[in-house]
């Protein structure tokens, strides 16, 4: 027996023997996994589980997504990040009840014409629903297989990806596709994690290359990636002589479409407070000098976000047809993005 069926046994047998107790592990519900797969993109799962619980009680099927409002929706997503998989869900959802009678692809091939559904996912549902035999390869899985055979493809670069699936993809045991990626999934979660590693309970520890020569570290290898765009947020909290305060949707192809935010002021830096009051002077008629009151920073996938809230009370402004008022204890009504969403829970 090569290495390579070692390996799969090993894992295979460490999965039985160390089960994952997560809603969605072991179910053959497509829209449940679907479901499930989309909210762990990014996200870990026990950060994950209290939303998926909540989200499949509101929308229990498919047709209840594609029905549902996208402000109750995005407030629902509020916190879990990545708001885009939100959009493209009920867009998906609304796809399959129109396009495909209410009933989801069942391949990997035709999984990956919905929106929000990359190649990963489209394994991961294709061998947990419908037992397809493909492997389902992401970070996790990538992490595990460069260090166990001492791969060093670039897993930053497409053609290394491929080369990474079809490596995966050999290792399947026949017809047990779905208990292998799962397997695999809870391996590099519990286990052969990016630091400190659990080497000593790790299953395939004997044969991992990277723990025989001491390069743990070394693995996966990964070229630079560039560095983030840097985004400098200026937020107005005005609030007018009813102490109600003035907020917005975000409608432009952007980060956080669809959430609600208060008055901004994008700059390419950090401004002092004399340039910001020089400018809602001209620009707004604000007479009064605003407040730095919180301050927050934020790495998305591409961006860094830099994040400044100042308040400005007691001022009955007009703003632009957008803008609404909200009293505070509404505010929580609303979805908004996690920093100002802990901002307005500063408030309370």
């Amino acid at each position: 027996m090569n290495s390579r069926n070692i390996f799969s046994e090993l894992i295979l047998s460490w999965s039985k023997e160390n089960p994952r107790n997560l809603p969605w592990v072991g179910i053959k519900d497509v829209y449940k996994i679907w479901i499930s797969e989309i909210m762990l993109q990014q996200t870990q799962a026990a950060t994950v589980v209290p939303y998926y619980k909540k989200f499949i009680k509101k929308y229990p099927t498919i047709r209840h997504l594609a029905s549902a409002d996208e402000t109750e929706l995005m407030k629902m997503w509020e916190g879990l990040g990545y708001y885009s998989r939100a959009r493209n869900l009920l867009h998906s959802a609304k796809q399959i009840v129109s396009e495909y009678n209410s009933k989801f692809p069942q391949s990997s091939t035709e999984l990956l014409k919905l929106k929000g559904i990359g190649t990963y996912t489209a394994s991961a549902i294709a061998s947990f629903a419908f037992s397809e035999d493909i492997a389902a390869v992401d970070g996790n899985v990538i992490r595990i297989l460069s260090r166990a055979f001492g791969l060093t493809l670039d897993s930053n670069s497409q053609s290394g990806k491929k080369d990474f699936q079809l490596f995966a993809n050999n290792l399947l045991p026949k017809a047990q596709a779905a208990e292998f990626n799962q397997a695999m999934m809870d391996l590099g979660s519990a286990i052969c994690k990016t630091k400190n590693p659990d080497c000593l309970h790790c299953p395939i520890s004997g044969l991992c290359y990277a723990k025989k020569h001491e390069r743990i570290q070394d693995f996966p290898v990964k070229q630079l990636k560039k560095s983030l765009k840097k985004r400098y947020f200026h937020y107005l909290i005005i609030q007018n002589s009813k102490s109600e305060y003035w907020i917005h949707m975000r409608q432009e192809k952007d980060i956080w479409r669809g959430l609600h935010e208060f008055y901004l002021i994008e700059k390419n830096s950090k401004i002092s407070l004399e340039n910001l009051y020089s400018h809602i002077k001209a620009e707004l008629k604000i007479k009064q000098k605003p407040t730095l009151e919180f301050k927050f920073s934020q790495k998305l996938t591409h961006q860094h976000i830099f994040a400044y809230f100042y308040a400005i009370k007691g001022q009955d402004i007009p703003l632009k047809d957008e803008f609404f008022l909200v009293k505070k204890d509404r505010l929580k009504k609303f979805a908004f993005p996690k920093s100002m969403l802990m901002y307005i829970n500063s408030l309370s």
